[in-house]
């Protein structure tokens, strides 16, 4: 990735392939979407893909590259966003960042006590340029696997998002 704009369409890419393979496998799941920089954003409130499905690719287009990162920010308005009364559901983030800012792991650990399965993904044209221990910390560890993923072309962020639209349940 050579500057904002090349990571944001990749990002858009990689989210909209995630919504419509999701979509295609069950079309009754939520999705919402969050946006952050030096302040979160709900872009769009949990909304059923079968009902739903172009609003959430119209958010997905509107996503824009703001200043600074506050990762925590993020994470606390997607736990706000879940709804907790609802069981047998499998909750999952899936956080895309350089993790270049704020102090996540405080709410990160809160999410993973409370069943949520956090993805991280890194972006950046080299693991120099991420913050690749902070994001190991913040992903969830699944049957001793880190779901912390380094990421640099468009292509493999694309084919990730499909996988983890596959992933339906916490031991997926």
């Amino acid at each position: 990735y050579d500057s904002a704009m090349p990571k944001l369409a990749a990002a858009k890419r990689a989210a909209a392939t995630m919504a419509l393979e999701k979509a295609r496998l069950d079309d009754q799941d939520l999705i919402g979407l969050i946006s952050f920089n030096a302040q979160a954003s709900l872009v769009l409130p949990l909304s059923q893909l079968n009902t739903h499905k172009s609003e959430v690719l119209t958010a997905i287009q509107k996503l824009t590259v703001g200043g600074g990162t506050d990762i925590n920010a993020g994470l606390k308005m997607a736990r706000d966003c879940f709804e907790w009364g609802t069981t047998d559901v499998v909750r999952r983030i899936v956080l895309l960042t350089d993790g270049q800012g704020g102090h996540p792991l405080r709410t990160a650990d809160d999410l993973k006590n409370r069943g949520v399965v956090i993805d991280t993904i890194g972006v950046g044209s080299d693991p120099c340029n991420v913050d690749e221990t902070l994001l190991r910390k913040v992903a969830s560890v699944i049957d001793g696997e880190n779901r912390y993923r380094f990421i640099k072309d468009t292509a493999t962020l694309v084919n990730l998002h499909r996988e983890l639209a596959a992933k339906t349940s916490t031991g997926a």
